[in-house]
């Protein structure tokens, strides 16, 4: 089996949200039996999608732009978990990994089908039945309301149930040494969820509830502020 992990920040292999999908990732490859690969989409050369249909239109399924899309593409299609990782910015994801989303219009055909939920959607070029899915976002507000909303929505339009969706808050504490043993605690929790979606492809109700935060909400304001020299 193939994951492959999309490291969406700009931080780049000093991302804390890259250490969340490490963890989830050793858990889920605790057997050593997965392929694993880290691309940091900030270190690649994906320029912006020109909406132009050339690979509608032209020369179907390819992308009229010659940069690292067509080499992250096939890659993209060759694996069997995606894991979408990376901070929330302005209450969605950072730039450059939504201008890799956008570049990824080649692989869908222009003809729109119905969805169950009302909507509409296009069909897709190649087979991706095997597709799965995990989102690891992190943030640095202590909850999800009025935060992740975006991102958790945008997910299940892209997805729907074949996405796992994982959401650090809290996330500053990474920066704080005096919080390392609770930080550990936090990860080995993660690699904990890695191994139950390996072995039952979901996370268990327990595990979730281990995840959903680090501290109180009133103990990370003060530590928070206090951080960064504010009273």
């Amino acid at each position: 089996m193939k994951i492959l992990i999309l490291n969406g920040s700009p931080r780049a292999s000093e991302s804390k949200t890259l250490k969340i999908a490490s963890s989830f990732t050793k858990g889920l490859n605790y057997k050593n039996e997965h392929e694993v690969e880290i691309v940091n989409i900030y270190d690649c050369n994906i320029n912006y999608c020109k909406g132009c249909y050339y690979c509608w239109n032209n020369e179907p399924g390819v992308c009229v732009i010659k940069d690292d899309m067509t080499t992250l593409i096939e890659k993209f299609l060759d694996a069997d978990i995606v894991i979408w990782c990376f901070p929330i910015y302005a209450f969605g994801m950072p730039s450059k990994l939504k201008l890799y989303l956008e570049r990824l219009l080649p692989i869908d055909l222009p003809t729109m089908l119905e969805r169950n939920d009302g909507g509409c959607v296009h069909a897709h070029r190649y087979k991706r039945a095997h597709h799965k899915y995990v989102m690891i976002c992190s943030c640095g507000f202590y909850s999800k309301t009025n935060n992740c909303e975006a991102v958790i929505e945008q997910f299940r339009i892209l997805y729907g149930e074949k996405v796992t969706k994982i959401i650090c808050t809290e996330s500053e504490l990474f920066n704080i040494s005096s919080y390392k043993v609770k930080i550990d605690r936090y990860l080995d929790s993660i690699e904990k969820a890695g191994v139950e979606y390996c072995n039952q492809g979901s996370i268990s109700e327990e595990t979730k509830l281990l995840l959903s935060k680090i501290v109180s909400p009133e103990l990370y304001m003060r530590v928070a502020n206090e951080s960064w020299g504010i009273d």
